[in-house]
């Protein structure tokens, strides 16, 4: 079933509020926000507006919209009409803003894909559920607060929807979280703690991490009735968000959850995110490896690149430069967890060593004795090495390891070579 949303809106330029064109934005999830722009010629060789990096625009309901990083597709002209279409990072619906620095947010509102499941907390009653019979009974969750910093909440939320119609009724649950701040996050803030967040779901359950909506809140932008003060929703769409989904809620799928670190969650989250802020190199380039496809000679470049990096923060190591003596203290850290994958840590380390060398310069030298793995050999050591650098996070937030067997399923039980 296609997400595709069009509005049909009228659009000007910031400079030029007075000349106005009619436009069709078209919002699809994982699909770069879209704006088909119909603007009239007076004469053949009148030339078309240019196109800035900020657009304006109001919906059929007076809404406003800001379109922000915007840039020029293909255009058409056809006798006194040319279409032009303009692509943009992000449709800002509910303000107006003049360019991306003035964004603000008091309140950054968000869903995660697999937030649920990671939750684990329901508003449904089904202790009176039998084989024959069951009835459906939901108290919406008290939200929970937790104070991260000065200036800084994170709010936990249960949502739903109901349906409740002459023939059927529903109930769909989920949840969402919420970072208030006093001072304001700006949109690159924004970022960075949907990107944290992201990070630290993807950890838990081992699998890319989505937004699949972001709504922000700004204070003073709303109005006043019946003596309330009604907020306008400030809706963020751009091609990062994703259809919504989850794993289950059950403990044995995850690598840990929220009811493993909810004792001093807002500690936690704190730490986390210092430390993701810390790690920021090497959580980037072990990050590359999940959400893009690499050939397997660039994902073993990237991993050694982030375990690299991770030793050079952690221990602070940035001054030597023999990869596979700090490759041999990292896999001695976690030998116990890695029984049965990677038993000779020293031979691991000197291929892992000589195959980084070999594709980082192809010389024949580190080939010759036969230690740079290719093929399915390479496959294996990328696996191997990917479940290293997740040990050391995991570590560092101090999960039990007990739980790192749990990585393992993510080992390819066969691997076919083709000719």
């Amino acid at each position: 079933m296609s997400n595709e949303r069009t509005i049909k809106s009228f659009w000007w330029s910031p400079d030029q509020p007075a000349t106005r064109w009619f436009g069709i934005l078209t919002l699809e999830l994982d699909e770069t926000p879209s704006l088909e722009l119909f603007l009239e010629r007076t004469a053949p060789s009148q030339p078309l507006p240019p196109v800035g990096s900020v657009i304006h625009g109001m919906d059929e309901h007076g809404k406003p919209i800001t379109l922000l990083f915007t840039g020029s597709g293909h255009q058409s002209i056809s006798g006194a009409v040319a279409k032009r279409t303009i692509s943009a990072g992000y449709a800002l619906i509910g303000i107006s803003l003049p360019d991306a620095d003035s964004f603000v947010a008091h309140s950054l509102r968000f869903e995660l894909q697999h937030f649920y499941g990671w939750l684990g907390r329901s508003g449904y009653n089904t202790t009176n559920d039998t084989a024959a019979t069951f009835t459906v009974q939901y108290r919406k969750p008290e939200d929970e607060i937790f104070t991260i910093t000065q200036d800084l909440d994170l709010v936990i939320h249960s949502t739903y929807s109901a349906k409740n119609g002459f023939q059927e009724r529903s109930i769909k649950e989920d949840a969402a979280m919420t970072f208030k701040s006093k001072r304001g996050l700006s949109l690159a803030n924004c970022q960075e703690l949907v990107g944290s967040m992201r990070m630290l779901l993807h950890f838990a359950v081992l699998k890319k991490i989505y937004p699949t909506w972001m709504t922000a809140y700004q204070n003073g932008h709303g109005y006043e009735a019946l003596g309330r003060w009604i907020a306008h929703d400030i809706e963020m769409t751009s091609s990062i968000l994703h259809e919504a989904k989850s794993e289950y809620p059950m403990a044995d799928r995850w690598v840990f959850r929220f009811e493993d670190v909810c004792q001093n969650f807002a500690n936690f989250i704190r730490d986390w995110l210092a430390y993701e802020e810390k790690f920021s190199e090497a959580l980037g380039c072990y990050a590359s490896t999940v959400y893009h496809s690499f050939p397997s000679q660039m994902t073993l470049l990237t991993l050694t690149q982030g375990l690299d990096a991770y030793h050079g923060i952690k221990y602070q190591s940035h001054e030597d430069h023999n990869f596979k003596l700090k490759l041999e203290e990292i896999l001695k850290y976690h030998a116990d967890s890695l029984k049965g994958l990677v038993d000779d840590l020293p031979d691991f380390a000197d291929r892992v060593h000589a195959s980084r060398n070999f594709y980082t310069h192809h010389n024949p030298k580190w080939d010759k004795d036969g230690k740079v793995a290719k093929r399915s050999d390479l496959i294996r050591m990328n696996e191997r090495l990917k479940l290293l650098f997740q040990m050391c996070v995991l570590a560092d937030l101090q999960i039990p390891r007990d739980r790192f067997g749990r990585l393992r399923r993510q080992i390819a039980t066969q691997i076919i070579e083709y000719i």
